[in-house]
């Protein structure tokens, strides 16, 4: 049986669904960040990604401007100014607020030892970046992020409009930050959203820096699936989300 619990979480109170055994949790929190658009919140991630097979505590979020925070202007925002008005405060805003929520959480569930983070598209990105400024993160699992500013949006003026936030949305250039990390890449082949590619690239540049410990990276990809994983073939969604507990019970202590 597993408990689902409502939570707001951290200084900005995070509405997230907690899921966890009847007998508790035991040694690992997971923070599970939802992917980008207006019809998509903390349960989609839910059906998407159970992961109910784990004694994992599991904190689902929801972005900032979306689920439970969904904001009336939210496509107008996209249009007028998709990096400033969206993605700055979508992606960024949740990797800043990940320390909070963990905070608040281990503080609660003070005996769990290992912290993961799961994310899909820009939710995978936000969890990236996330890794990089809360360094308590051991493994992080994302589907088809965006690991770039190209990959997240091919045709704005990044170098005009938001030269600031150019390298800050590079993953790809901040590869050598993320080791020791766990991470996981993975990526259905028929994405058209964020090509495969974005992936590939940013395992690419990890590769040099885990050489030591080539166990701790892993790119999987995945011919068949689309960008939206809970709408893949069953076979393929059996095996990412196999793939995806069996990397959180690796390397989560």
């Amino acid at each position: 049986m597993v408990v689902t619990e409502p939570a707001r979480l951290g200084p900005t109170r995070v509405p997230a669904l907690l899921r966890y055994p009847t007998g508790g949790p035991t040694r690992a929190l997971v923070v599970c960040i939802q992917g980008g658009g207006d019809a998509y919140d903390k349960q989609h991630t839910i059906r998407a990604l159970p992961l109910d097979s784990t004694p994992f505590l599991r904190a689902y979020v929801d972005l900032p401007l979306h689920g439970e925070r969904l904001v009336p202007d939210f496509r107008e925002r996209y249009r007028r100014d998709p990096v400033h008005e969206f993605y700055q405060h979508a992606i960024l805003g949740m990797a800043e607020e990940l320390a909070g929520v963990i905070d608040d959480l281990l503080q609660r569930w003070p005996g769990l030892t290992g912290l993961g983070v799961y994310g899909w598209s820009i939710g995978g990105m936000a969890g990236l970046l996330g890794a990089l400024l809360e360094k308590r993160v051991q493994a992080v699992a994302a589907i088809a992020p965006p690991t770039n500013p190209e990959h997240l949006d091919r045709r704005y003026p990044w170098d005009e409009q938001a030269p600031a936030l150019k390298p800050v949305f590079d993953l790809v250039a901040q590869a050598e930050e993320f080791y020791p990390t766990a991470v996981l890449l993975l990526h259905g082949l028929e994405d058209t959203w964020v090509l495969p590619e974005s992936t590939e690239l940013l395992y690419r540049a990890l590769l040099p820096h885990y050489r030591e410990r080539p166990e701790r990276l892993a790119w999987r990809a995945y011919p068949g699936m689309a960008h939206d994983l809970s709408d893949g073939p069953p076979e393929i969604v059996e095996k990412v989300r196999h793939a995806i507990a069996a990397w959180f019970t690796r390397f989560l202590d």
